[in-house]
């Protein structure tokens, strides 16, 4: 029945349009609200993303990738737009999650909308505690005054704050994980990726929470924040490879206080010998049989690959030869210093004609050392006339500069000798077989069609060597090689011998002179009044004086005039780092850790956990599944010619889980067009255990290589060693061997083994100061064979050895 017009509308009809109308007002508001809080919620994302691009490194402490400090101060207002946007977003959502939650079986938007606040308060938390730990960490890179000391106020005295940021954002990860599974459906997908990239970054939280610990523990004792502290520096050069990065051939010392060198000392590591014959270190078979020495020396401290191991050993032997007690011991080697200067800038160093660059220095610090050193001028150049002695130090008055044991001799400075040949200094030499003897190399040019002679005054030093047979073998290094000798039986009496030669060839780029064993016979002589001259015989011997540097203080005083200048630069520039070359400096240090450039050794407890934690400790440790891929060159011909050999390995991985390796080196000298020095080529000596003697190999690489496997490698076959070797282990099988490659040529290792199971990954371990390694990894399933890897290795890499 219709109703009249004035006829009351009944109150059930009134209260249903009032509830029609509130549920159309609440429907219109839920929805606006929902559409607004989205928008705010995704501005929200959008900003933290481009934020998490410059952060992530910062909050991961990724110091390879560094944030500048405009770009740090862009993200801080990324981070502070998002948390306004999430405030916004949480008011507008206001009522709306939990309406949503009872429609969660709504499809596609039901259950997003009704988890969205929970999203967006954890993403409060995490821009604000993000935001605040990196405020926290802009004093290390904006901040004033010594790195070392903003270092110490961030780390140690700051720690507290900062760990809590770091914490909360680890406790974090429950909340995201339960997010993460939320069905998030459009509009609301770009919120689960975000959380799956958040939950991604929070995996590493943990890790930098853990090195943060390891900085407030370790800072104090590395830098001595709580004492004053003794660093021992190890300068490896890498031209020269060894097991930990090169021979060490240089050896500093450094006082630490309140992060400040209060006190340094830098020389030859010859200069670190004990001062006395007593007490000598027998050296491990491998290393006497490889170099052909008796005595172990800090020079050669490193034959282990682990640098803990090798660090504690040179350790050892300074607090044993000159009672000196080390806290912490650091390798670098000449990438490292290049790699400084990179991120520091060019620099400008007394004593250095131009500025030391990345690519240059390098050079330029060997040709000006090694022309102190051995009195020659860096740069080739021609031999002059007759009268002119090119020995620096001929005489040995005040020091032994210039002239190295060769083979297995021991060397002594005979100083107030009152019947010496010449003046009052001569040198002892006491040789134990064939080819041990006294050497110097001159890096004057050996010009062809020219005579030469060298001359020299010996005698037996006791009865059992008068009637030995003594050589002097008179070499042109560099081109095609061309050497003289003649021999003298020794008698009590000095006696002056001589050896005339005319070089044949061009392209010689320096000359060598031997005094030693001819025949094996085990001698000690004594040596005075060495002479090389342009001419076709010797004339009288005159004493000279062209060494007055090196006398004062022998191979040390080299590396003070040119080393030490350029040590302390860096580490003064460093020191006061602000700014952009902060994150530049940081970068550099991360990349000299990852390819072993740097190494980190102490025997303090919170010193080693950091270098662990920072990967810096030079660790070998077994792989906890997989397998691993460990090849050690340690050169064994006394040459600095590393820069013109490569390497490259490639491992076969079969279906069976049968592995193969093949590993090659290519000798390059002849046709090498990289930055040359002086030494380049210019040696080459390799030790020949069975006949007991040291042969003259001019150029040649030889290398002591490991090959360290799986502890549980079976059937393990090798080709191409010579003096193979096998060491077993708990946890790894070595094996080892020489490979000799003459210039021009190419040397082959091969080697197969089986694994009880088909590993899943492969771990390649990068060897510091070998740069030219090249590795391909082939993986073979179901007859089809594919590339799982293959380029240069720059860093310990995991390698995936599933098929695709």
């Amino acid at each position: 029945m219709a109703h009249s017009p004035l006829t009351p509308i009944p109150l059930r009809w009134r209260i249903a349009t009032l509830l029609a109308v509130a549920l159309a007002v609440l429907v219109f508001d839920f929805g606006r609200r929902s559409v607004t809080g989205y928008r705010e919620l995704s501005a929200a994302v959008d900003r933290i993303e481009a934020a998490r691009a410059t952060l992530e490194p910062i909050v991961r402490f990724d110091a390879s990738r560094w944030p500048a400090a405009e770009a740090i101060a862009v993200a801080h207002a990324d981070l502070e737009e998002a948390n306004r946007r999430f405030e916004r977003a949480d008011r507008r959502l206001s009522y709306v999650p939990g309406v949503a939650r009872l429609f969660a079986w709504v499809p596609r938007w039901g259950d997003s909308l009704g988890h969205a606040q929970d999203a967006l308060r954890a993403g409060r938390t995490v821009a604000g505690s993000t935001d605040r730990l990196v405020r926290r960490l802009d004093a290390l890179v904006a901040g004033e005054g010594r790195i070392a000391d903003r270092a110490y106020q961030t780390f140690v005295i700051d720690a507290a704050p900062l760990l809590a940021e770091l914490e909360t954002l680890a406790a974090l990860r429950g909340d995201l994980e339960r997010l993460a599974a939320v069905d998030w459906h459009p509009p609301f997908g770009r919120v689960g990726r975000a959380l799956q990239l958040a939950l991604a970054e929070l995996e590493r939280v943990e890790e930098a929470r853990d090195i943060a610990t390891g900085l407030r523990d370790g800072l104090p004792v590395l830098l001595g924040y709580d004492q004053p502290r003794t660093l021992l520096l190890l300068g490896q050069n890498d031209h020269e490879v060894r097991p930990t990065g090169g021979f060490i051939g240089t050896v500093g010392l450094l006082t630490l206080d309140q992060g400040r060198v209060t006190s340094r000392r830098f020389g030859s590591s010859y200069d670190f010998d004990a001062p006395t014959r007593d007490g000598l270190r027998t050296p491990p078979l491998d290393l006497s049989s490889s170099l052909g020495i008796g005595e172990w020396h800090i020079r050669d401290a490193n034959w282990s690959p682990d640098f803990r191991v090798s660090g504690e050993t040179a350790r050892r032997f300074l607090a044993e030869d000159l009672g000196v007690e080390a806290d912490s011991v650091v390798a670098v080697d000449s990438h490292f210093v290049a790699l400084l200067l990179g991120a520091l800038g060019p620099v400008e160093v007394d004593g250095y004609d131009e500025p030391l660059t990345q690519d240059s220095w390098f050079v330029q610090a060997e040709n000006s050392i090694y022309a102190l050193e051995f009195g020659e001028t860096a740069a080739p150049a021609d031999v002059g006339e007759g009268g002119v002695n090119l020995v620096a130090n001929p005489g040995f008055e005040a020091s032994l500069a210039g002239w190295d044991a060769a083979g297995d001799a021991e060397l002594d400075l005979l100083e107030a000798l009152e019947d010496a040949a010449y003046g009052s200094g001569a040198l002892r030499v006491d040789a134990h077989s064939a080819g041990g003897g006294a050497r110097y190399t001159g890096a004057a040019n050996a010009r062809a069609g020219q005579a030469y002679t060298a001359s020299v005054s010996v005698r037996a030093a006791d009865a059992a060597s008068v009637g030995a047979e003594v050589q002097l073998l008179f070499e042109a290094r560099g081109g095609e090689y061309e050497q003289a000798s003649t021999t003298i039986r020794l008698s009590d009496q000095w006696q002056r011998f001589s050896v005339t030669t005319t070089w044949a060839n061009e392209g010689h780029t320096g000359w060598g002179l031997t005094v030693r064993d001819a025949i094996g016979q085990s001698l000690v002589v004594e040596m005075d009044g060495v002479q090389v001259e342009a001419g076709p015989e010797a004339t009288p011997y005159e004493e000279t004086d062209r060494t007055s540097t090196e006398q004062a203080g022998g191979r040390g005083v080299a590396r003070q005039a040119y080393l030490s200048p350029v040590l302390d630069t860096l580490l003064e520039r460093a020191e006061l780092a602000s700014g952009d070359t902060v994150p530049a400096l940081i970068g550099a240090l991360s990349q000299a850790v990852r390819a072993r450039n740097l190494q980190l050794y102490s025997p303090h407890g919170s010193v080693a956990a950091l270098a662990r934690q920072l990967e810096v400790d030079g660790a070998i440790e077994a792989p906890a599944d997989g397998d691993q891929l460990v090849v050690v060159d340690a050169n064994v011909s006394y040459s600095k010619l590393q820069p013109a050999i490569t390497r490259s390995i490639t491992y076969l991985l079969g279906q069976d889980g049968h592995v193969d390796i093949l590993i090659r080196w290519r000798n390059d000298l002849p046709t090498f067009d990289g930055g040359r020095y002086a030494r380049l080529g210019q040696d080459g000596m390799i030790w020949d255990p069975v006949a007991y003697r040291m042969n003259t190999a001019p150029g040649t690489f030889a290398t002591y290589t490991r090959l360290i496997l799986r502890g549980d490698a079976e059937t393990v076959r090798t080709t191409g060693f010579e003096q193979r070797g096998l060491f077993p282990g708990e946890d790894a099988l070595t094996f080892a061997g020489r490979v000799i490659v003459p210039p021009g040529e190419e040397a082959f290792v091969a080697v197969s083994y089986e694994l009880p199971d088909r590993p899943q990954t492969l771990r390649l371990w990068k060897q510091g100061g070998f740069a030219s390694t090249t590795v391909k990894v082939l993986v073979n399933q179901g007859g089809t064979q594919h590339v799982a890897f293959e380029g240069l290795l720059l860093e310990d890499t995991v390698v995936d050895l599933k098929a695709p």
